[in-house]
This record gives C-alpha cells, structure tokens and sequence, in this order.
C-alpha cells in the first residue's frame, strides 16, 4: 500500500495517444502492477467526449477497458470549451472534486489508484496553468484538507526524472544525431520500465563507441515505443531540476499544492 497511508491520484493527457490507446492502457496496468497495485480507474474529466482521437471519441476508451474501470465525471469539466468563453478555465461543478474524492477513497480500499485525465499534453506552460486538470488537483487537494485526508495528487507516471542508457543501431543514431525527433526504444526493455520514464529525463545513446545524450519527454508509441526529443544537453547538464519540472505543472506547486514524492 502506500507510504503513510496517503491516496495517491495521477492526471494525464492523451494527446499523442489517439491511435494508440491500447498501448497505452498496458503501460498504465504494467506500471502500476509493479508497483504492487491493481490497474487503475480511468476517470475522464472532459465536458464532451465528441472528439477527433479516435481512441478518446465517445465511448470507445470505456468499451476498451470495460465500465468497471472507466468513470466519465463531466462535472469537473471546463465549462469553457462548450460555451466558447475563450480561455478561461471554468470546472462546471468545483464541489464534484469532493464526489472525485469519494472515488479514490472507496479504490484505495481495492488495491486500486485512479487516473483522471483529459486532451491537453501539459497542465501549465512556462509557470502559468493552461489546462483545466491543473484545477481539478488544486480542488482534490483543497477537498482532502478540509476532510483531513492525506492525498498526493501528481501527473503521470508520478517518477521523478531519471539517467538511462540506449544502444542503438549505427543508421538510427546518425538520424536520431541529425535531428530525429525520437529515440526509439528496444524490445527488450521491460514495459513497466519504458512507462516509468518521466518529463524531463535524460537518455544516453550509443553505438558502436559513439555516445550523446538528449532531454526527453515520457514514453509514447508508434509501431514500437520511443521517447520524444525535449533538447539536446552537454555534459554538464543532469536531469530536469525541480523548479524545471514545477514551470510544466507535473510535481509541487511553488504554494505546496502538488505534492512531489511517494509515487514511485
């Protein structure tokens, strides 16, 4: 179970993940199975379900995974997307924060995390909120104080950035050397360790006594898995900082609201 009786509560955002959704779910399941849990709840937090990725239109995520382990909560949905109020965010019902609460309470109990989730790939950019799940945590977490619960709410998969090493075949890093937007990722390597990869890491490739290394983002798929390409580094850059990881929203807010630790 988990450290100090806290509940912990993942966000995230498919974009990228359209075509791809049954992957996805096995990196979920894989991840939290290591970790000694049962797969987790996917909880959609969007006001409409009309969308163009076909993994996420509707029904389709529910019909993948099944109903008991899909919730749609369009209560904590921004209520500006249907009323084209441009961009300010507006969760249509704050107090179902607390119903949201309820939830992952009642799945702590069955050895099982939820995963609430929406379209936009990154709650905030460059320190400002940009997505309405950023709202969502700060109201669970405003919820958990006035119930005195202990929650961690973090974005998936909740690890902190990481070193990992790549051997890759001679043509591909030219390519990836060049300008390549991915660094493909081997069969071999165990799925639960490909989904653990987070924002902001740092992989090292070689081939053949060549080496360099690049800033990456979390594990996608497409006809294989791969990290995508955030920056080159040198050699005297490590992983993200926390104050880097902060400006993308995935651990602590400066005013403690996301809570950085106890996910792994």
């Amino acid at each position: 179970m988990e450290k100090d009786d806290a509940i912990t509560l993942f966000s995230f955002g498919y974009w990228g993940w359209g075509n791809s959704t049954p992957q996805l779910v096995q990196a979920f399941d894989a991840l939290e199975h290591s970790r000694g849990f049962n797969p987790p709840l996917l909880v959609d937090i969007r006001i409409s379900r009309s969308v163009r990725a076909p993994g996420f239109n509707n029904r389709a995520l529910e019909t993948l995974v099944g109903a008991d382990r899909y919730l749609h909560m369009p209560d904590l949905g921004n209520r500006a997307i249907v009323e084209n109020t441009g961009e300010q965010i507006t969760i249509a019902n704050p107090a179902a924060a607390d119903e949201l609460l309820d939830v992952a309470i009642g799945e702590h109990a069955r050895n099982r995390r939820l995963l609430f989730f929406c379209a936009c790939k990154y709650q905030m950019e460059d320190g400002n909120p940009t997505c309405h799940r950023y709202e969502v945590g700060s109201l669970l977490l405003k919820a958990a104080r006035r119930r005195n619960r202990q929650i961690v709410v973090t974005e998936w998969p909740g690890t902190e950035p990481q070193e990992l090493g790549v051997t890759l075949p001679p043509d591909v890093l030219k390519k990836v050397r060049r300008g390549m937007k991915s660094v493909p990722l081997p069969k071999s390597k165990p799925l639960d360790h490909v989904a653990a990869v987070a924002w902001g890491s740092i992989v090292h490739c070689s081939s053949d006594g060549a080496s360099f290394s690049l800033r990456v983002d979390r594990a996608m798929w497409h006809q294989g898995w791969y990290l995508p390409v955030i920056s080159g580094v040198d050699e005297h850059d490590g992983v993200a900082s926390e104050l880097e990881v902060r400006a993308w929203g995935f651990f602590e807010r400066p005013t403690g609201a996301w809570h950085p630790k106890g996910t792994r």
